[in-house]
């Protein structure tokens, strides 16, 4: 006997857009610096996993609307800020997997240093111009 006859089920859209194989990077292409950083990440990830997409038209994809952080989404689970870029760089390979080692640095402390540099972004070389974002 089937218990599921004549119940409703309901699914979270999101599931279903996302490939779970791929690992997707949410920054902002609006900064120079952050577009730079992403160009750079796209061509380390010699495994090609990594799929990068500009935060502000997927704003409504993240679970919150922090848009001065990078996000990364991975199998289901979220990573913001210093744990995202952290991800970022393992899921990119040998060597730039190595910078796993910070994971073991607090959150909170790891973060700190992030949002000084996110919040300074925009005083950064190539934080202005499209110059700085040749390939991306």
């Amino acid at each position: 006997m089937n218990h599921n006859q004549g119940r409703l089920l309901v699914y979270d859209s999101r599931f279903f857009m996302q490939d779970k194989s791929k690992v997707i990077i949410y920054y902002d292409d609006r900064c120079g610096f952050c577009s730079w950083g992403a160009d750079w990440l796209r061509r380390a990830d010699r495994r090609q996993r990594l799929e990068f997409r500009p935060l502000i038209p997927f704003i409504d994809d993240l679970p919150d609307k922090d848009i001065e952080a990078v996000w990364l989404y991975k199998s289901g689970q979220w990573y913001k800020a210093s744990s995202a870029v952290i991800k970022g760089l393992i899921e990119a390979g040998f060597p730039y997997s190595l910078a796993g080692v910070f994971l073991v640095i607090p959150t909170r402390m790891r973060d700190a240093v992030y949002n000084f540099i996110a919040q300074n972004r925009y005083r950064f070389p190539c934080s202005k111009g499209v110059s700085c974002n040749k390939g991306v």
